[in-house]
């Protein structure tokens, strides 16, 4: 009897175990799918924010272009007075490498003396259509290095007569990355 009794204990205990591993690994997925869903949520919402973030920064330096591109002397297209401005506003705006305008037909001025043509890149031609942009990292055709550019009407009268530009270091853009990172080792990068 004694193992009849035994052999029951034995295969109660098994179905038991059985059944208790079955809830466990049940849990275990049910718990894990919520967790999954939790952080994809809280990437995506840190995603979303962190977009609006890196465009806030830009708004920001074009915000600034624009006022410097709406002063009289800027207006003047006079490059002699557009020079000394540009030449204090570079030493004061130091996020921008460089400041320079662009003329009607191309010509770029910079304020250290150096020109080039510039007419054919897409944030000058927004700027002439009268859109302020920013353009993707490139390589400046003035420094051969990898560089980001912002670009503004200039306008008098409302009709453009110019483009401001600023000239911005490549790795700005890792600056703002770097700080967009989820958790202690997430890290965060920009596609376009």
């Amino acid at each position: 009897m004694r193992s009849i009794a035994a052999k029951i204990s034995i295969y109660a205990g098994v179905v038991i175990l059985a059944i208790c591993v079955g809830f466990a690994i049940l849990a275990y997925n049910n718990g894990s799918s919520a967790v999954l869903e939790e952080v994809e949520h809280a990437l995506l919402m840190q995603t979303e924010e962190a977009a609006r973030y890196v465009e806030s920064r830009f708004e920001l330096q074009l915000a600034v272009l624009e006022a410097l591109a709406s002063r009289p002397e800027i207006v003047s297209m006079d490059w002699e007075q557009q020079k000394a401005v540009l030449r204090a506003e570079e030493t004061r705006l130091t996020q921008f490498l460089a400041l320079a305008i662009v003329q009607p037909s191309g010509l770029t001025s910079y304020t250290d003396g150096s020109t080039a043509d510039l007419g054919d890149r897409a944030y000058v031609i927004d700027g002439f259509i009268g859109k302020s942009a920013v353009s993707d990292l490139i390589i400046s055709r003035v420094t051969n290095s990898v560089v980001m550019m912002y670009a503004v009407p200039i306008k008098n009268r409302g009709r453009v007569v110019g483009v401001l530009i600023g000239r911005r270091d490549g790795t700005a853009l890792t600056d703002i990355t770097n700080r967009l990172g989820y958790g202690e080792s997430g890290y965060a990068f920009i596609l376009h």
